[in-house]
């Protein structure tokens, strides 16, 4: 494991402590967006699905098949919780909403880092 420092405009990097308050600021910032939206008739489903999708479409531009691999099949969870399931009031929570974040988090790292 390694820390890449947060950049700033003109090069200019975070300090450590900073960089650290951030991350989990910015992690604590999106787990609750996603429980804000879940319930609101599926929202939680659709953002995920097309946070994966770019998550995949970066992927598969830069040929890395773990990630798309990884991505591709909560696509597919994401459509079915969307597209076929009767309740509108149902709760994606009880699929794990957080862990969403959590993968689509390790993918970006995944990508971002390879190129």
């Amino acid at each position: 494991l390694s820390w890449q420092p947060f950049s700033l405009l003109f090069g200019f990097d975070l300090p450590f402590w900073i960089s650290i308050a951030l991350t989990i600021f910015v992690l604590v910032t999106m787990t609750n967006a996603m429980n804000l939206s879940d319930g609101l008739d599926g929202l939680a489903g659709g953002l995920s699905f097309v946070s994966f999708g770019l998550v995949a479409y970066l992927a598969y531009q830069i040929n890395d098949s773990l990630v798309l691999y990884l991505t591709l099949p909560v696509m597919g969870d994401c459509w079915v919780f969307c597209d076929l399931i009767p309740i509108p009031h149902e709760s994606l929570w009880e699929t794990g909403a957080v862990s969403f974040w959590d993968l689509c988090w390790a993918c970006r790292r995944c990508v971002f880092d390879a190129v």
